[in-house]
């Protein structure tokens, strides 16, 4: 820590005021021969220094902040210092003693790093990770709750002044070489240990409940680990309203033969799902797969399962009733009708004697394998030309609710990487993205990639840039695209992103933004439009 000081305020009366010019700036002697500088408590507030004023000479000035000065601290770089992001924070041998810590959440970042190795480097001076945690001092945020609050530099350290951030901001500052994708699940991970969500459970056999629980609107995704057993909700090619339809496909299993359990969130959102067969002939209840936006909604589901001796592995929901809905009412007999893709063999059903059912049997002539909400008999149809296609060859596209040949299909759609799914060319748009070079590339993604996905953001330029070439201004609630990067600046005061609409320069020559200036309110311009505390105006003979 350096120390200088500018006389803003200095009285002629003053012993020394002679050798002073107003507003110069002076360095304390940080290793004088005689004295070395004298700092009080852990805020390292400056006692006394040695000076070299305008006549060339050395005093000891004592308390100068009481005599005119302004004290300024200067925080020093550690060249020795092998890791970057250290370097960068503050010299580790200037840590004062003490500060906030939350030994919990430290425990589980140290367990968390050592148990995912991705996050190792070759050589742990590089990637001192217990040093970093030690340094920035991570804690749950009390004012936001969900957030991890650490200090952004050795000065906040010094001054015990912690920052809220969501939490991959604040794990993205102390491990900037980490993967977004790594970040993910790293958030994923700590919102499950430290903020659990308000779930409830609701378990139904009646058609509404089946369509809600489909259909309804979703909770927040969350990365999640997925087997036979445990999916994601996103991956559901049910979850949609098939407004289209005289009813949602998954109305069907109303028939009495099934229940829905359904995981609902605060808002009554849709956190999780799990058809269950209940009217098997052991007596024992037959669980479908558990589709879930994260571990927490999943676990409640398996649970409440397991709770009841529900066969969850291996289900058998042969001999399973579904309503019959015929997708024709004029049709006699029935070929096609209004029905979910089903997860659980057999994925064939016959229609029943008294044609109000469609029974679950190997073998059967109706084929429950595919997505658009109609099963039937007999081949499918393209949607696009009108041909016959076989099964095997189909591609269901979203866009238009059916079936495509491959031809149809590949003429009309695109893969979206960063979906992992393929899209109608209606549904592209253009995001923006910087190459390793740090050049700007145009990319064509889907409208889930940028609309509903976590890699791309819109920004104040209207256009769609990737995450990890943009910044966040809080204030303004906005992200900044590098395009736009030269109408912001980062405060001096709060390290955060301000719009230069607001700049204010300070006659310490400090950047601040006009919103810190007037919450502090002793703050005024002088004629040279620099800031400066009303008690620090300089003196007139």
């Amino acid at each position: 820590m350096r120390y200088s000081l500018v006389a803003v305020n200095v009285s002629p009366d003053w012993d020394l005021a002679e050798y002073v010019t107003p507003y110069k700036t002076y360095d304390v002697e940080h290793e004088h021969p005689s004295a070395p500088v004298v700092t009080a408590d852990n805020f390292r507030n400056l006692v006394g220094g040695f000076v070299i004023l305008d006549n060339g000479k050395g005093y000891w000035l004592h308390r100068p902040d009481q005599d005119g000065f302004i004290v300024k601290k200067m925080l020093t770089v550690d060249e020795s210092e092998l890791d970057p992001v250290i370097k960068g924070w503050g010299s580790w041998s200037e840590i004062p003693v003490g500060g906030t810590s939350d030994a919990e959440l430290f425990s589980w970042l140290v367990n968390y790093i050592v148990n995912h190795s991705v996050f190792g480097m070759p050589d742990p001076k590089v990637f001192d990770f217990d040093r970093r945690l030690r340094a920035f001092s991570p804690i749950r945020s009390k004012l936001s709750p969900g957030k991890i609050s650490i200090y952004r530099d050795l000065g906040m350290r010094i001054e015990d002044r912690h920052t809220a951030m969501k939490p991959g901001r604040a794990f993205t500052a102390m491990f900037p070489e980490v993967e977004h994708k790594q970040v993910i699940m790293f958030v994923d991970s700590f919102l499950q240990k430290f903020a659990k969500r308000d779930l409830t459970l609701s378990v139904s056999t009646d058609r509404e409940a089946f369509k809600l629980a489909y259909s309804g609107d979703q909770a927040p995704m969350e990365n999640i680990d997925t087997t036979w057993t445990r999916k994601s909700s996103a991956s559901s090619c049910m979850r949609y309203d098939f407004e289209h339809l005289k009813c949602h496909p998954a109305e069907v299993y109303g028939s009495g033969d099934f229940e829905i359990i359904t995981v609902f969130d605060s808002e009554q959102r849709i956190a999780a799902r799990c058809v269950v067969y209940v009217a098997h002939d052991s007596g024992v209840p037959q669980a479908g797969p558990i589709y879930g936006v994260s571990e927490q909604a999943l676990d409640m589901v398996e649970h409440h399962l397991i709770g009841r001796g529900a066969e969850i592995r291996n289900p058998d929901w042969c001999g399973a009733r579904l309503t019959a809905v015929p997708e024709d009412v004029h049709e006699d007999p029935p070929t096609s009708f209004i029905g979910p893709y089903l997860d659980v063999e057999p994925r064939t059903l016959d229609l029943s004697c008294d044609e109000k059912y469609l029974v679950q049997t190997h073998g059967g002539e109706i084929d429950a394998s595919n997505y658009q909400g109609i099963i039937s008999s007999g081949g499918l149809q393209c949607t696009c030309c009108g041909d016959r296609i076989q099964e095997d060859y189909a591609n269901y596209s979203e866009y238009y609710e059916g079936d495509c040949c491959d031809d149809c299909y590949s003429e009309n759609h695109f893969f979206c990487e960063y979906a992992q799914e393929s899209f109608h060319v209606n549904d592209s748009r253009t995001a923006f993205a910087l190459n390793r070079r740090g050049d700007k590339e145009e990319l064509t993604v889907s409208s889930w990639a940028v609309e509903e996905g976590d890699m791309f953001v819109g920004c104040t330029d209207r256009k769609y840039w990737h995450i990890d070439d943009v910044q966040y201004c809080e204030w303004d609630d906005e992200w900044i695209s590098p395009d736009s990067m030269e109408n912001y600046f980062r405060s001096d005061w709060d390290g955060e992103l301000y719009n230069n609409e607001v700049l204010c320069d300070t006659v310490d020559g400090e950047e601040v933004s006009r919103y810190e200036i007037n919450e502090d309110g002793s703050w005024k311009i002088n004629s040279e439009s620099k800031w400066y505390k009303e008690e620090e105006e300089e003196c007139t003979a």
